[in-house]
C-alpha cells in the first residue's frame, strides 16, 4: 500500500477550498471542495493517514508507544529524513532533551538545565508521551524506575530522560525500517499485557520515594503545596475567623510619638541635654 499525503488546498475566491489527498505514485485518492469547517479538514486527514502503512516514516512513528495519530506527524515532520543524523545523541541534542554543557578549563559542571533547543512541540509530545510509555514499556519503566530511586531525580527530570530515550528509539525505528516492538529488559518480546504485569512487579516507583521527592521539591520552592483543610474553607468563614489587620494611619502615628516622645530615662535624659531644649529653656529668675 501506498503512501497518502495531503498536497495542498486550494482557497476560492468565495471562501471556499479545495483540497487533494495523492498516493506517493501521484495517483487522486480524494478532492473535495466545501468550505473551510472542522470536519472538512478532519476528513481530509484521515483520507491522508489512512493509507500509511507501517513501512513508511509515519507509519513507523506511530508504532511507538503512547505517539498515537497527533504526535506522528508531529515527530517525522521534525525529525524529517533520518539519515542527517550519525547517532541517536545526535537527535537527542537537536530535540533539546540533553542538559546544557557548562565547563572551564578542569571544571565540569554537571546537573545543568536542559538547552531546550529544537522544536518545541516535538519536546512537548515527547515528553507527554513518555509518561504514557514508561507504563507500557518495561524497558523504559526501568529507565525511570532508575532516576527515581537512584538518581535522586523529581518526576520531571525522570520523565525527560525517558522522553530523550524514546526520541532516540524513534530515530532507530525510521532508520532500520522496523516498527516498534515491546520488549523485557532482557531483550525478550513480550505482549502488552505482560509488560504490565512486569511493570508492575519490578518497576513500580514506592510511594514513600515519591513522598520524599516531592518534600524536596517544596522544600526547595519548585513544588506546588498542598492546599490545607483550613485553607479550602469559604471566604465567609475565613473572614469571620481572621484577625482585623491594623489600621496603617495608627501604626505610623504610633511611630512617631515613639519618636517625638522617647519612654525610655537614658532616652529622656539624652533628649534633655540636646542643645535644642537648652536653648530653648526658660531664663532663671
Amino acid at each position: 500500500m501506498h503512501e497518502r499525503r495531503l498536497v495542498g488546498i486550494d482557497l476560492g475566491v468565495t471562501s471556499a477550498h479545495a483540497a487533494q489527498v495523492l498516493r506517493a505514485d501521484g495517483t487522486k485518492v480524494r478532492c473535495r471542495s466545501c468550505w473551510p469547517r472542522l470536519d472538512s479538514l478532519q476528513e481530509l486527514e484521515r483520507a491522508a493517514l489512512a493509507g500509511a502503512s507501517d513501512s513508511t516514516r509515519l507509519g513507523l512513528a506511530r508504532s511507538l508507544p503512547d505517539i498515537g495519530e497527533v504526535g506522528a506527524p508531529n515527530l517525522v515532520a521534525a525529525i524529517g529524513r533520518p539519515g542527517r543524523f550519525g547517532h541517536g545523541k545526535k537527535v537527542r541534542s537537536f530535540c533539546g532533551l540533553t542538559p546544557k554543557s557548562s565547563a572551564s578549563g578542569e571544571t565540569d559542571r554537571k546537573g545543568q538545565p536542559l538547552t531546550k533547543a529544537g522544536p518545541s512541540r516535538l519536546r512537548t509530545t515527547l515528553v507527554l508521551a513518555a509518561d504514557i510509555a514508561r507504563r507500557q514499556d518495561p524497558q523504559l519503566a526501568r529507565i525511570y524506575y532508575l532516576q527515581m530511586t537512584e538518581r535522586g531525580s523529581s518526576h520531571t527530570k525522570a520523565l525527560c530522560v525517558v522522553a530523550a530515550n524514546l526520541a532516540e528509539r524513534a530515530w532507530v525505528v525510521m532508520q532500520r525500517g522496523e516498527p516498534y516492538q515491546i520488549r523485557d529488559t532482557d531483550g525478550r518480546p513480550v505482549s502488552v499485557d505482560e509488560a504490565k504485569a512486569i511493570i508492575a512487579d519490578r518497576w513500580t516507583v514506592p510511594e514513600d520515594v515519591r513522598r520524599h521527592r516531592r518534600a524536596l521539591q517544596a522544600r526547595a520552592g519548585k513544588a506546588p503545596q498542598q492546599v490545607v483543610a483550613r485553607h479550602a474553607k469559604p471566604s465567609a468563614e475565613l473572614a469571620a475567623t481572621r484577625r482585623p489587620s491594623p489600621n496603617p494611619w495608627c501604626q505610623s502615628h504610633r511611630r512617631r510619638s515613639r519618636r517625638c516622645c522617647p519612654r525610655s530615662p537614658s532616652a529622656l535624659g539624652s533628649a534633655l541635654h540636646n542643645p535644642i531644649f537648652l536653648r530653648r529653656s526658660p531664663p532663671s529668675i
